[in-house]
């Protein structure tokens, strides 16, 4: 194999590693919006549960 043949060789296995790495940030990114949904929804069902209390002491 002649030298540019290696150094093609190793520019594709570049862009292959680039790419794989795009692709597990993405994955990253996709987890952590879950991650963020998940919480605010948390925050949103515990925000209903003190505003229920509250009128239920008022109302009490």
């Amino acid at each position: 194999m002649s030298n540019s043949d290696d150094n093609l060789d190793k520019n594709q296995k570049e862009e292959v590693n680039k790419t794989i790495d795009s692709e597990e940030n993405m994955k990253t990114d996709v987890n952590s919006e879950d991650e963020l949904l998940k919480a605010q929804q948390v925050a949103e069902n515990a925000v209903k549960e003190s505003l229920q209390i509250i009128s239920d002491v008022i109302n009490s």
